[in-house]
């Protein structure tokens, strides 16, 4: 038998159904570029009678981001989508300064009951003032309602729409975008700059949400009003919350406390698998809305502090950190019962983080080493900052209120079995009384960038080590020290990385003795002038077979990859991946 020649004409309209999909869904990603005619659609249809076949049939290829630049294509593919949902992308300045886009847009209005996604990006200009066209708005939602919208997204950006020349810190009623709704089924939700009253907009929470992200929105006065809303969206899966400047201090915003009505974690929420709260000085926000939140123990959880935020007193947050202790302790409770620990963990000054994907680029090699065990219960990625207090900036030689907030998630189980410690920031705040949180560590990154003081400062902890208590068994597990290949001093050349370097090694060998089996540099460069004499040197300090040096080189396309050299000359690597 003749074999058949196959071609694209005569593929399957299913599998040309799926060829024509992805190349829709990568154009359609981008929401911003809108083409009249939509190329991505209308060219496979014009290729032969059964791409068009195909074309015309999916339904789904032509409901993408209406209205279009010409309103003859908007309608085309309104025609083109009759029976299912389409998405609805309103671009206030384009229907203000082009008539074409906004005949387009009057033709969307009579269809609103089938929108699925409708996105306004409310971005004002002075010369603009979108407040008429989101009147027309309101007036074809409450006309036609839209009882198919599943993802609602309305981001206000420049001056308030009803002033032009007000303050950007202005937020905008949201029932003056949308009206109240009241038959609203929505899976997203995502609001910015929004001012919302809840017994309008009560129809925007329903039982099926399932992500909310709220930026710089007024939804709620107190903790109570707070609790409620969540209580209705039960099938939550992410939920975002960021306050920022000038936001957080409008007169009228959420004031966190703890609730006289409803104790900790009353908020069941067991589809949750990411919490994201931030923003400037929102430590007692973050720790409040956490607290009575019930979610699954290994979902992402990130409570950050912008670098913004001013330095509080330590009375004003007590309360704060205790309702933090307690609801942690009860977050990680079943990670808890199970001995699980997290392996590896990163800590600045006032960061709190487990997430090696994150690690910096320089130490990228030295972390592929490290193999964290399986965990149930735990997640990889947890993040949390915490406030400066007043009168503790460093370097203070008392730090107590520091140490509360450290000892309000450091002190759980799951961090005592960290094995590989990152170390970044300022190196002064790491004293010896630091260490006590962690006795089983093997391995020590010092992630300094081109601070070459680390070292010397790292020095002086051992030092002040060999004089503690030896019961204490402070860093006395440690197997490995990696850290970057200090840049040469700008006045002092390599000679200063050369003595605080060389001063490290005798420390850490009068600490850990032969225990120590790894000295590491990543990052090391051979052409300066002390490259090799520095490797040298620490070889015939600590003895070559423990020095690593892991450098940067080109491969034939430019890319930068990392390349391990063994100052032992033995062609292992030096590693047992069981001890990291």
């Amino acid at each position: 038998m003749a074999r058949m020649a196959i071609t694209a004409s005569s593929l399957p309209l299913e599998l040309l159904t799926i060829i024509f999909t992805f190349l829709h869904t990568r154009k359609r990603k981008n929401w911003r570029e809108r083409r009249s005619p939509p190329l991505d659609v209308v060219a496979p249809s014009q290729v032969c009678h059964r791409w068009r076949v195909a074309s015309l049939g999916a339904q789904h290829l032509w409901s993408g981001w209406l209205p279009l630049l010409s309103s003859d294509w908007t309608h085309i593919c309104l025609t083109r989508c009759r029976s299912i949902p389409f998405d609805v992308l309103w671009d206030y300045p384009l229907i203000s300064s082009n008539l074409e886009y906004r005949l387009a847009a009057h033709l969307v209005y009579p269809h609103m009951k089938r929108v699925g996604a409708l996105i306004m990006p409310l971005r004002v200009l002075p010369e603009f003032n979108p407040v008429p066209m989101l009147i027309e708005l309101r007036t074809g939602l409450s006309l036609v309602p839209a009882p198919n919208l599943t993802n609602l997204v309305i981001v206000l950006s420049g001056a308030h729409p009803a002033a032009p020349g007000s303050d950007p810190g202005d937020m905008f009623p949201l029932e003056k975008c949308i009206g109240s709704p009241t038959t609203f089924n929505l899976l997203e939700l995502s609001l910015t700059r929004m001012a919302i009253n809840l017994v309008d907009s009560r129809g925007l929470f329903s039982a099926n949400l399932r992500s909310l992200s709220l930026i710089n929105c007024h939804l709620w006065n107190d903790v109570d009003e707070m609790i409620e809303t969540l209580q209705v969206v039960p099938m939550l899966e992410f939920f975002q919350h960021r306050l920022e400047e000038p936001f957080r201090s409008q007169e009228g915003m959420f004031t966190p406390s703890r609730s006289t009505k409803h104790p900790l974690r009353c908020v069941q929420l067991p589809h949750l698998r990411l919490l994201h709260l931030s923003g400037d000085s929102t430590f007692t926000i973050n720790i409040t809305m956490f607290s009575y939140l019930a979610f699954p123990s290994n979902a992402t959880l990130r409570l950050k502090e912008s670098v913004r935020s001013d330095p509080v007193l330590l009375e004003d947050i007590e309360i704060f950190i205790q309702m933090g202790r307690e609801a942690f302790k009860e977050h990680f409770a079943l990670a808890i019962t199970h001995g699980e620990c997290f392996d590896a963990l990163a800590v600045e000054d006032q960061v709190v983080v487990v997430a090696p994907a994150l690690t910096d680029e320089s130490l990228s090699f030295a972390e592929t080493k490290i193999f964290s065990a399986p965990m149930c219960h735990l997640s990889d990625d947890f993040e949390l900052n915490v406030l400066e207090i007043e009168g503790e900036e460093v370097p203070a030689d008392s730090r107590p209120g520091h140490d509360l907030l450290m000892d309000m998630v450091l002190r759980l189980p799951i961090f005592s079995g960290v094995k590989r410690l990152t170390l970044r920031g300022n190196f002064e705040t790491y004293t010896v009384p630091f260490f006590q949180y962690f006795q089983n560590i093997t391995t020590l990154v010092i992630d300094a960038g081109d601070n070459i003081f680390c070292w010397d400062l790292l020095t002086g902890l051992l030092r002040e080590l060999q004089m503690e208590d030896p019961d204490l068994e402070l860093l006395r597990r440690i197997k490995r020290i990696i850290g970057p290949y200090p840049p040469a001093h700008e006045l002092y050349g390599d000679s200063l990385v050369e003595l605080f370097l060389g001063q490290l090694a005798d420390a850490a060998l009068a600490y850990w003795g032969d225990d120590l089996e790894v000295f590491g540099l990543s990052g090391f460069v051979h052409d300066r002038d002390e490259g090799d004499g520095i490797s040298s040197m620490l070889g015939e300090k600590l003895g070559y077979h423990r020095i690593r040096c892991w450098s940067m080189v080109e491969d034939e396309d430019g890319q930068g990859m990392v390349s391990d050299e063994d100052s032992s000359g033995d062609d292992s690597d030096g590693f047992e991946d069981g001890d990291w």
